[in-house]
């Protein structure tokens, strides 16, 4: 999953000004955020995760690389009840960057288009109707928005190693995970 680059020298100075306004060494960096919800959330649906990263590029400024869920979204998916849990676990994949990224920072502003449009594009190809997408996707925002607030405490380590880092491979993602101190949080299964 990736997000379209929005970070700009402006959002960059103001992310110095929230940091200085706090007097504590604060760590806001909504991207690291983002990407580490979506990371947090395949992992805990066993979906195999390869890197992840905060480097840009000309098409986004962070991405999360994992196993294929799905294969592809074109109008002759399977949409069978049998493929309908692998949709739903890349629809959640696909919600959770943005989601996490407002529970870290909630003022600030998400470039995942394309996450957005995963979303919207399982929600029509699993529901009959409009009303049922929509009514899908809000319960999905919720189910999702309580997951990540049960697993905090990984999402944040994620976030903050990728900080540091920049860029985080399979075993450095699972080092992160195995390590003390995740008290309330479940454990992989």
């Amino acid at each position: 999953m990736g997000i379209k680059p929005l970070w700009t020298k402006t959002c960059e100075e103001e992310t110095v000004k929230v940091s200085q306004r706090r007097n504590a060494p604060l760590l806001y960096h909504p991207t690291a955020y983002h990407e580490a919800g979506h990371a947090v959330v395949a992992y805990f649906l066993g979906v195999r995760l390869k890197k992840v990263s905060i480097f840009p590029n000309k098409d986004y400024v962070g991405i999360v690389l994992h196993e294929k869920v799905v294969r592809g979204l074109a109008p002759e998916t399977d949409t069978s009840l049998r493929n309908f849990d692998r949709m739903e676990k890349l629809a959640r994949i696909a919600i959770a960057g943005n989601i996490a990224q407002k529970i870290h920072a909630p003022r600030s502003h998400g470039g995942a288009s394309s996450d957005h449009q995963t979303v919207v594009d399982l929600a029509f190809m699993l529901n009959g109707s409009s009303e049922a997408a929509n009514a899908w996707i809000e319960w999905l925002k919720i189910s999702v928005k309580d997951a990540l607030k049960t697993r905090w405490l990984f999402v944040d380590a994620v976030a903050r190693e990728l900080a540091k880092e920049k860029e985080l491979n399979r075993e450095e993602i699972l080092e992160v995970f195995m390590r003390p101190s995740r008290k309330g949080n479940d454990e992989k299964s």
